[in-house]
């Protein structure tokens, strides 16, 4: 058929034209829907699982903060922390869930991200060999801005060989796949001129200012980022843990993965840095 007169037949509504917009993963077609003039638009509503994921740590802090309101009533407020919970924490420990909440339910709180406390799982490989790190840091606010400060690394590192040097692109830290980091906002705040020594804490281990250096001077290489996990301390020294689940059920996203009121609990990496609201 020549090609003038099949845009004739389309633009004349003989011809059929599919399309379809929609809030969920999948397209679905029905060959029985009726013929309409040249384009018909389906919507379907979003699934379930994608309407309660928590994309980002401003979502959760957004729901967590409605759950504090001053003007609801402790039960409300209750029950939207749960939402917020994973399924496996309140199951094993719902008597220490309660008593989370009774505290809270006594004097709400007001969260901020300051004093959030993160840990952050690397392959790194040095010297043909790849190595499972974990990166602990700290929220903070330095002149107006968010910055995250590098506490301390798990991992013992040998010694550079080189004096540090200034790294002027995070890319030389931050993995390409580092979506945990960039939900943080860690790589968009070490972005460029910053040097590695003004992020690390005034008092750095050993292992963390060689690994720093090795880093800086490209003798070890930032692979990916494997996960991440996030500590805050919310109220008279209890503590929650924040992950964020990939899965196609409901809820999804960030969520509260443990939560607890002894510092001996946390990673021996954050206890010396660990300050109770």
């Amino acid at each position: 058929m020549p090609r003038g007169l099949l845009l004739g037949l389309l633009l004349a509504g003989i011809g059929e034209v599919w399309a379809q917009e929609t809030d969920s993963l999948f397209l679905e077609n029905h060959p029985d829907m009726a013929v309409v003039s040249f384009a018909q638009i389906q919507r379907k509503p979003a699934e379930a699982f994608m309407k309660s994921r928590i994309h980002f740590m401003s979502d959760f802090f957004m729901k967590f903060n409605d759950t504090t309101a001053l003007d609801e009533n402790p039960a409300a407020r209750h029950l939207r922390i749960l939402e917020l919970m994973d399924a496996l924490v309140l199951a094993s420990k719902a008597p220490l869930v309660q008593q989370c909440l009774e505290t809270l339910g006594k004097q709400p709180i007001q969260p901020t991200q300051e004093g959030l406390f993160a840990e952050v799982s690397l392959q790194i490989r040095w010297q043909q060999e790849v190595r499972k790190v974990k990166l602990y840091l700290k929220k903070q606010q330095q002149a107006g801005n968010w910055s995250w400060q590098l506490l301390d690394v798990d991992t013992e590192w040998p010694p550079s060989s080189g004096t540090l040097m200034p790294a002027t692109d995070s890319l030389v830290f931050i993995p390409p796949n580092a979506h945990e980091l960039n939900f943080m906002g860690l790589s968009r705040i070490m972005r460029a001129d910053v040097n590695f020594g003004s992020c690390i804490h005034p008092d750095p281990s050993p292992r963390l200012t060689a690994l720093v250096r090795a880093i800086a001077n490209q003798e070890a290489q930032v692979l990916l980022s494997l996960d991440s996990q996030l500590w805050w301390p919310i109220h008279q020294g209890w503590w929650l843990k924040i992950q964020s689940f990939s899965r196609e059920t409901e809820p999804s996203g960030w969520l509260i993965s443990d939560l607890g009121q002894r510092p001996q609990d946390l990673p021996p990496a954050l206890r010396a840095f660990w300050k109770p609201e």
